[in-house]
């Protein structure tokens, strides 16, 4: 519980601050910067990841968020411009969160 309240005012002070944050739920694994297109970041992998956020300050940002898979490395997800991009996948497959910066205007 202790994790998901830290991780919840992280993302709190990273969208007061107008910088974005992605994290798979309860591991942050890539807090809040000021991305720049293309930028790309990755968590760890595991088989008991489920979800995947990239929060932005506002809607208008193009990202992308999802998974990398340990067997092929391919990727897996979804993008819009939402303020945040959420991804899930309920499967026991090794993964780990990954995300991709697309839009430079919002």
């Amino acid at each position: 519980m202790r994790r998901v309240l830290a991780l919840a005012a992280v993302l709190c002070a990273a969208l007061s601050l107008g910088v974005t944050a992605a994290y798979a739920i309860a591991d942050e694994y890539a807090g809040p910067k000021l991305w720049t297109l293309g930028d790309e970041a990755q968590g760890s992998y595991s088989t008991s990841w489920y979800e995947d956020d990239f929060a932005k300050p506002s809607s208008g940002y193009q990202t992308w968020s999802g998974f990398k898979r340990a067997t092929d490395y391919g990727l897996q997800g979804t993008s819009n411009s939402n303020q945040v991009t959420v991804y899930q996948w309920f499967s026991s497959t090794n993964k780990a969160g990954h995300c991709i910066y697309q839009s430079t205007s919002g």
